[in-house]
């Protein structure tokens, strides 16, 4: 069932796959390429696209292509020499792509290990792989040590800068290895699985083939580098000039936050296993957030299931596919097949496909002959994605990857241990296990692993563990138990011991301990005759607990109805009663209708029982609702550290400060004001009275100096007043005042008539666009500002009409703001961004600042005409009048881009995180 893609040879006589798609420069790759080779011709082709984004900062392809040759050639000089191992401890960073870059230049093999994963495992990890050097970062030292071969990142960065940024010349092989990613083991040891470059050079040449594969995509790095997925998003995306979004941890595994990055990033293609991707859309279509650009959706690591859900999804997103691809460690992805059109008319378990180019996939009876259509037996894999082996263990290695006679010909196959049969359109369909293997959460896990070292602990007699499916179909590793003869194990300690030599994927759900083992009468476990795991919390059993507090009594009811118990204990871990990610998703969507909170998932991690979160949420309620109107905590930081106050924009809140904050030094604390009206009530109509009470919230969480303070358009001006009144109260402004798109509407260079109001004010238009090299802006606002003729239009050219038009339309919302301040009422959700506007258009106008004596930081958009802010005229002045009001130094920097847009861009964020490293206060401060 292997098929080829058809291949043409070009003038160098390199064989050079050609992609289906229209595009005749698309960059498809030989499979007889190395990995380096792939991303040698995309940094030539791509140098000056953006290859990597994280947070704000931009790596270029050739940016990414010197610091990835750097840190190969450091690896030459100081640790390895071509064809060893590198561990590879690193989280999600740029530095991370760039250091997997780098080791496979150098001519060696990454490992990744999960700094997550217990000490234990990790040892084992590094010293099966015989590793000659690991990589990580300072924060984990408690895992690694330099004694064991370990370097850290932030003590090597400067000295891999002083290394050559060319590629090391080193002779790399087709058949060299590339990585080593490891998976369970049966002997309850994991094995390393030795993946050559080429088979990662075929994965990426059939990928970048396919009909639907867009070339220079922005795509999102969803997977754990020690999951085999996240090298083809990584290579595909890179080898094709596409841009790779990173996003941290809590990001990923938080399927609300999740989709915000979607949408946010515009992201365009998406790996992710089947229970994120179900998780991903219900959040979707709960808080219809449809990820528009999203036409690209990849899974793999669990069988695909469609539902009525999926198919509403998917119907909503024009021109969507999803491809469902299949392929177990030994392999990688070995078979696909993508389902586009109508998604109602997708069947409810999809095939996984047939063999990629270059690959063969069979299903054979036991004695290695192929079975007829529709009849079941073992796939067999085979062609040049199949890896090596396991590294250095030729005993497995023999047992897994067999010799076959297929058509009188012998061909070295992976022996899977799954079940599948071919339809008579030739695609296969997986139809589970042989053996006891459990694949969960996209992880393949042998129930043995874990009963192995289950029975390491003193006292454990006997340990099985199998997969258990709850009423709504959800899967749970359960694991039994039985004590050695009198002995006596507590659950609790099984399961931690289970948790220190596990890797969190393989800890069950559940725990129990049994008196004696049932069987069948052929003498097999007996599984139906086991107890249920949540019979441990059964009510029925227990006394009706005694809850604290409403918090807690509310709170029970949701962990009840999202994990199908009836009694929720107080002290017991979430996660030991059965939850998991999945459903924790639904918990806390259920907590935000209940409570009127949006806590983020990593809440659960650190609050796991019900009385912690309940504490959570009453502590949420007391310093979010209660405590502040205004001032919102974006990063604590460091207390010992100047904070950063930000000031909000005309739309009043501060969401879109976010990317900023997360930018910057974890040591930097971030506060924002957002304008008091958000909460519906009445508020500030002055520029003096909001910072007035800006900084009487301030001086509650941070009463002494010096601050850094920066503000976005409105808040420019608010910026100023705020700093003169710290100032008058003796405190010291740190660094310039940072101010994106300030305004002064009292301006001389403020004209409240548009620029096509006369020929000569058109003129004058054009002269400013031109200066700011707004090329974007003059394509569009230009031409809305043409001279058409016409009594009308020259209507629509004075200013009162514009007003009058825009309040008109407005009417209604002004009468429902007016009577609720009336009836001290809250405003109502609906209106109030409008209530916001209202005021802050009010307060500006109204409003002629004292100036400011201090240094300024100025960053300018391509905004040039009052209706990007929300007003009427223009600035015949590159600096919207905002420079008038600076007396000391001014600095700029024109940006381009959407005035919404300014705050989040990549130049802004990059002068404040390194210009403005964190800095401790002094005592003499």
């Amino acid at each position: 069932m292997s098929s080829q893609s058809p291949q043409s040879t070009d003038p160098g006589g390199e064989i050079w796959s050609r992609s289906r798609d229209s595009d005749p420069n698309y960059p498809a790759h030989s499979p007889e390429l190395t990995i380096t080779d792939v991303i040698a011709r995309a940094t030539s082709e791509f140098a000056d696209k953006p290859a990597i984004s994280f947070h704000g900062k931009t790596l270029r392809f050739d940016e990414l292509d010197a610091l990835s040759n750097r840190i190969a050639n450091y690896l030459l000089t100081n640790h390895v020499s071509p064809q060893q191992r590198v561990g590879l401890a690193l989280a999600r960073s740029e530095e991370m792509i760039a250091c997997l870059l780098g080791i496979i230049k150098a001519g060696c093999a990454y490992v990744p290990l999960d700094p997550t994963y217990p000490q234990e495992r990790l040892s084992i990890m590094q010293s099966d792989a015989d590793l000659a050097v690991t990589i990580a970062h300072k924060v984990d030292n408690v895992k690694w040590s330099t004694n064991d071969g370990a370097v850290f990142w932030e003590e090597i960065k400067q000295e891999v800068e002083g290394h050559a940024a060319t590629a090391p010349d080193v002779d790399i092989s087709p058949d060299h290895s590339a990585y080593i990613i490891f998976t369970s083991g049966s002997t309850g040891r994991p094995k390393g699985v030795d993946l050559p470059h080429r088979a990662l050079a075929n994965l990426i040449d059939w990928q970048l083939k396919q009909p639907y594969f867009k070339p220079q995509a922005r795509v999102l790095q969803y997977s754990s580098v020690s999951f085999d997925v996240s090298f083809q998003e990584i290579a595909t995306t890179l080898a094709s000039g596409g841009c790779l979004y990173l996003i941290n941890d809590d990001e990923r595994r938080d399927p609300r936050a999740l989709i915000n990055q979607l949408i946010k990033h515009k992201i365009e293609r998406l790996f992710l296993p089947y229970v994120a991707l179900r998780s991903l859309i219900e959040i979707a279509m709960v808080k219809n957030q449809i990820p528009d650009s999203l036409r690209e959706w990849i899974t793999a690591g669990e069988q695909l299931i469609v539902d009525d859900t999926l198919r509403t999804f998917f119907s909503n997103i024009s021109g969507a596919v999803l491809d469902n691809q299949y392929g177990p460690s030994e392999t990688h992805v070995i078979t696909a097949h993508c389902l586009s059109g109508g998604p109602w008319q997708w069947p409810k378990q999809p095939p996984i496909g047939t063999a990629i180019q270059n690959c063969s996939a069979l299903v054979l009876d036991d004695n290695g002959n192929q079975l007829p259509i529709g009849e079941r037996g073992e796939l067999y894999l085979g062609g040049r994605n199949l890896a090596m082996g396991y590294f250095m263990r030729s005993d497995q290695t023999a047992k897994s990857f067999v010799e076959r006679s297929i058509d009188g010909d012998r061909r070295r196959m992976y022996q899977t241990g799954d079940l599948a049969f071919v339809d008579e359109n030739g695609q296969i369909h997986f139809c589970g296990r042989l053996d006891h293997q459990i694949k969960i959460r996209g992880h393949r896990v042998e129930p043995s692993d874990i009963d192995e070292i289950g029975k390491g602990l003193e006292g454990v007699a006997q340990s099985f563990t199998h997969l258990h499916r709850s009423e709504n179909h959800e899967q749970h590793l359960a694991t039994y138990f039985v004590a050695a003869e009198d002995t006596v194990v507590d659950e609790q300690a099984f399961k931690d011991h289970l948790a220190a030599h596990l890797p969190g994927y393989m800890v069950p759900a559940f725990v129990m301990r049994l008196d004696n083992i049932p069987f069948t009468p052929s003498g097999k476990l007996d599984v139906l005759a086991l107890p249920k795991p949540q019979g441990a919390h059964d009510p029925e059993n227990s006394a009706k607990v005694n809850y604290h507090s409403e918090t807690e009594s509310q709170l029970a009811g949701l962990w009840s109805e999202i994990l199908n118990i009836s009694s929720v204990p107080r002290d017991v871990s979430y996660f030991d009663l059965g939850g998991d990610s999945l459903n924790a998703v639904k918990l806390f969507l259920r907590i935000e209708e209940v409570f009127d909170l949006d806590l983020p998932l990593a809440t659960l991690a650190r609050s796991p029982s019900l009385a912690k979160l309940a504490m959570e949420l009453e502590n949420a309620n007391d310093a979010e609702h209660a405590k502040f109107r205004s001032l919102q905590i974006l990063r604590k930081g460091h207390p010992d550290f100047i904070p950063l106050l930000l000031v909000h924009s005309g739309l009043g809140n501060v969401l879109h400060f976010e990317d900023l904050a997360q930018a910057l030094d974890p040591r930097q604390p971030v506060y924002a004001f957002q304008w008091s009206g958000w909460d519906g009530d009445a508020s500030e109509t002055t520029i003096e009275e909001m910072a007035s009470n800006y900084k009487a919230e301030l001086y509650q969480i941070c009463p002494n100096g010096p601050y850094r303070v920066g503000g976005h358009c409105v808040g420019g001006l608010i910026a100023i007043e705020l700093c003169n009144q710290l100032i008058a109260d003796g405190h010291a402004i740190d660094g310039p005042l940072l101010v994106a798109d300030g305004l002064n509407v009292h301006s001389s260079s403020y004209l409240s008539t548009e620029p096509n109001s006369s020929i000569e004010r058109m003129h004058e238009f054009s002269k400013l666009v031109d200066d700011l090299n707004a090329e974007n802006v003059s394509k569009t606002n230009l031409a809305s500002a043409a001279l058409p003729g016409g009594i009308i239009s020259k209507i629509r050219r004075v200013p009162i009409f514009l007003s009058l038009l825009r309040t008109g339309r407005n009417l209604h919302k002004i009468a429902r703001i007016k009577m609720a301040l009336r009836l001290r009422r809250k405003v109502p959700i609906g209106d109030r961004s409008y209530y916001c506007y209202l005021a802050q258009v009010g307060a500006l106008k109204v409003h002629k600042s004292r100036g400011y004596t201090g240094n300024v930081q100025y960053f300018r958009s391509s905004c040039v005409l009052g209706q990007d802010l929300g007003l009427h005229g223009w600035w015949n002045d590159r600096f919207l009048g905002f420079k008038e009001l600076c007396e000391g130094g001014f600095s700029y920097e024109i940006l381009g881009g959407d005035h919404r847009d300014v705050v989040q861009h990549q130049m802004l964020i990059e002068f404040v995180r390194d210009s403005l490293p964190p800095k401790p206060i002094q005592p003499n401060d």
